[in-house]
């Protein structure tokens, strides 16, 4: 869960980029503890449209501003998608966090691929 507040950078006809503030926090069955982790969150998107697909590249940051329990789980994450067939809404996606802390045994740097295909129009 995340809220903040936005502002738009740079707005093209192909694309923008927009920057990002606010808090968010991790409920504890996502990060195997009974804690509640909450952060100051920063991010910076960019979001591209070319003639056969479209791009958004996400670059986050998440500090940690509750009390360490047993680990530091402040990190980046980035986030890239391809929107390749609007027929189609395919989204092909690939989401990586890197830790600031090294001694963080938790995770060591989780990289997660996606793809999501929804036929548009289908059930209209």
């Amino acid at each position: 869960f995340n809220q903040g507040l936005g502002a738009l950078i740079k707005n093209e006809i192909q694309g923008n980029i927009t920057s990002e503030i606010g808090w968010a926090y991790d409920k504890s069955d996502f990060i195997e503890s009974d804690e509640k982790t909450t952060y100051l969150k920063s991010a910076i998107t960019i979001d591209r449209d070319f003639s056969k697909f479209k791009t958004k590249a996400e670059l986050e940051y998440y500090h940690q501003i509750s009390e360490v329990v047993l680990f530091n789980l402040s990190r980046f994450q980035t986030i890239v998608e391809f929107l390749i067939n609007e027929n189609w809404s395919t989204v092909l996606g690939i989401d990586r966090e890197v830790y600031t802390e090294s001694s963080n045994r938790f995770r060591i740097d989780p990289t997660t691929i996606y793809i999501s295909i929804n036929r548009k129009g289908l059930l209209n």
